[in-house]
């Protein structure tokens, strides 16, 4: 074996060479990144948070279905038959369901887990003071009756009760959602980043072709063109799946806002409104309201209104309209981070790209292995 030393254009291919691997590499790897950061909002979305908000609001809307049954039930005197009715006890079940199921997908973490466990104490609670209603009613008690329903009602409606922590569990939610959608997209840096690194990366290429084109009077070098091809084409498709993925957590968390916006003090109005008043002439029945005689706490206005309407009837329409959001917010989480399972391209892209770059080096490597200056 000659014993001449290594040339030095050997020497400046070997470097050139070393730089485009590491070149393409980081491209393919920021390319990745960018894709990642972007598909995985989405995906977080899809999988556990969008879930959980669905589930909350799920959950909220049939207690208030299953209150608003219940309170019909004793209101009209069926209770003393049925007790809280079936329909409590579906919308009951529902309730459980849900709760159960965000606590799965829990993605508030301690906080989320705290807060649901408060709420199904206090569920329990809620439950016991329903029965215990529809015992007295049944053995013709009214008075207990009516104080264990407005025991249920508090329950529900107190500071820190049902309702209360399910509302602050759902500004944690809201703010969690927020704070997703704007550190997730493709913000400016992040595409600055991308766009640097893949820019660096086809620069590169193109000087080395010029010196391919200078050193060996070649006009190009094939392999390192179909590199670039690999790298622009991996650019596209980046961008592609970045900006549709973009438009997904963007729809998903449209969709979800529109669950979570409603006020729990304030939607559904109507069947929130009826429970209060037949409460309200429950109570009456035993005690007056409007004179106080009922006692401070229950003529507060949070609570129950001093002038009963009890020809208010249950309507069902705000619930209604919130069923139709909540659909469609799970029609757009089914719907989020449809291209996740695209990222097969990236290490088919990446070995392409550094396979090809070391082809186009290759044959002048190996005829200036070992030839002098």
């Amino acid at each position: 074996m000659s014993n001449a030393p290594v040339s030095r254009t050997w020497r400046s291919l070997t470097i050139w060479c070393a730089i485009l691997l590491v070149l393409v590499l980081l491209a393919v790897l920021s390319s990745f990144w960018y894709f990642r950061e972007v598909h995985g909002t989405a995906e977080s979305i899809r999988d556990r948070d969008g879930v959980m908000i669905v589930d909350v609001s799920v959950a909220r809307n049939a207690l208030v279905m299953a209150n608003g049954a219940a309170i019909g039930s004793f209101y009209s005197g069926q209770a003393r038959l049925a007790g809280p009715g079936q329909d409590y006890y579906s919308q009951m079940s529902i309730v459980s369901q849900s709760l159960t199921q965000a606590a799965e997908f829990n993605s508030l973490d301690r906080r989320g887990s705290d807060a649901l466990q408060t709420v199904e104490s206090l569920l329990a609670s809620y439950s016991d003071s329903i029965n215990q209603a529809g015992a007295y009613f049944r053995a013709n008690d009214d008075l207990l009756a009516t104080v264990a329903l407005w025991n249920a009602w508090r329950t529900l409606h107190d500071d820190g009760a049902i309702l209360g922590k399910l509302q602050e569990l759902r500004d944690e939610q809201h703010a969690l959602l927020g704070a997703q959608v704007r550190d997730g997209l493709g913000t400016t840096w992040k595409t600055s980043l991308w766009l640097a690194v893949n820019g660096v990366a086809l620069f590169g290429l193109i000087v080395v072709q010029v010196y391919f084109r200078r050193r060996f009077r070649r006009v190009f070098n094939a392999h390192l063109l179909i590199a670039s091809a690999v790298l622009v084409a991996l650019c596209a498709t980046t961008g592609y799946a970045v900006a549709k993925a973009s438009e997904d957590v963007v729809r998903t968390a449209g969709s979800l806002d529109l669950v979570l916006r409603p006020s729990f003090a304030e939607a559904p109005y109507d069947l929130r409104e009826y429970s209060r008043n037949a409460l309200a002439a429950m109570v009456n029945a035993h005690c007056g309201i409007q004179d106080g005689s009922c006692g401070e706490t229950v003529g507060k206005p949070q609570y129950l209104p001093r002038v009963p309407q009890p020809e208010l009837t249950s309507d069902d329409h705000g619930l209604a309209a919130v069923d139709k959001d909540e659909r469609n917010a799970q029609q757009a989480i089914r719907g989020a981070a449809q291209r996740s399972d695209w990222w097969p391209i990236f290490p088919l892209a990446g070995g392409l790209g550094l396979l090809f770059v070391f082809l186009g080096f290759r044959p002048r490597l190996n005829e200036y292995w070992f030839r002098k200056l």
